[in-house]
């Protein structure tokens, strides 16, 4: 799976970039995460990534989870307007503690955009999902650690 990609929704995007969620129209200060695929120049941009406790979760598990991150964050990201109005763009890597019940704990910034305005919003917005309450159906027997990559990009249209 691609990173989150929060992208400006006030322009269209230069190609196709549905998004993983339908999160209906935006107001012009939201911003969604998009299903693009990483550039080519992003080699570090890598999906969620499990960092701990991987022996106790399948890949397909992990994989299932960030699906239901990504999803869940759809609705949460904010593109902050100074952020969009100086044309800043980074990319934040979160860490998140999934507990076997779905609560996401520990949520913190591992690497910086560059901007704290934008790892701030992105640290606020996995912080708004909280709970994801599908993973605790799954019978997850143990937490785990995931990193998820958050890109903040402006779009020309």
């Amino acid at each position: 799976s691609p990173p989150a990609r929060p992208v400006e929704t006030r322009r269209a995007p230069a190609g196709p970039t549905p998004p993983l969620a339908d999160t209906g129209t935006a107001p012009p200060d939201r911003a969604v995460p998009a299903n693009t695929p990483p550039r080519p120049d992003r080699g570090d941009a890598h999906p969620a990534t499990l960092v701990s406790g991987a022996d106790t979760v399948s890949t397909t598990t992990g994989a299932r989870v960030y699906a239901e991150l990504v999803d869940a964050l759809a609705g949460q990201f904010d593109y902050p307007g100074v952020a969009r109005q100086r044309g800043w763009q980074g990319m934040v890597r979160l860490g998140v503690h999934v507990a076997p019940d779905g609560t996401l704990r520990q949520i913190a910034i591992l690497h910086s955009s560059g901007y704290r305005v934008l790892d701030h919003a992105a640290l606020l917005s996995l912080q708004k999902v909280a709970w994801l309450p599908a993973v605790a159906n799954w019978q997850i027997t143990q937490g785990f650690d995931m990193v998820v990559p958050v890109e903040y990009r402006l779009v020309d249209g």
